[in-house]
């Protein structure tokens, strides 16, 4: 199977880490349908004094099952019926898996980024640090490098 997922040759996962991009992947494809949102059960009082919501005890009516999304930069709520939340309610479930893998996948690729971005590696495989690439005196660089700039100028200056 093709590495999902990274095209870049110059990066490479561990054999380890690319089956579980590729788990990753397999899950996500079979997610299906998934509604945005949450969904709460509610129990609510009505204005009516003399309703059993407002005696003591209070017996409140409901459940009544509440979505709530954004559409549009605004909050959107819906009641669902006992029908439509079995209908829905697995897409609900699919969503609430989706941003899990996301969550997972964000957390390998982080870290096979970090295992290639290691400050040691860099010096180690990057040209600009290879022995041939820093001139002929490194005693003479390295002292260059520590000089302040202005005694630089003068010395080199001559």
């Amino acid at each position: 199977m093709r590495d999902p997922g990274c095209d870049n040759g110059n990066v490479s996962p561990t054999p380890a880490q690319q089956a579980q991009a590729a788990r990753i992947a397999a899950e996500l494809a079979a997610l299906g349908f998934a509604l945005p949102g949450t969904l709460a059960d509610r129990m609510t009082r009505c204005g009516h004094p003399n309703c059993r919501c407002h005696a003591d005890p209070p017996q409140l009516h409901g459940p009544y099952h509440q979505w709530t999304r954004k559409k549009n930069g605004r909050t959107a709520t819906r009641i669902l019926t006992d029908d439509q939340l079995d209908d829905y309610g697995p897409w609900f479930d699919s969503r609430r898996r989706l941003r899990e893998l996301i969550t997972e996948l964000e957390d390998l690729s982080l870290a096979i980024a970090e295992a290639d971005l290691d400050p040691h590696r860099f010096r180690r495989h990057h040209p600009k640090w290879h022995d041939g690439l820093r001139g002929e005196n490194r005693k003479w660089d390295r002292l260059a490098r520590s000089t302040p700039r202005s005694i630089r100028t003068k010395l080199w200056s001559w």
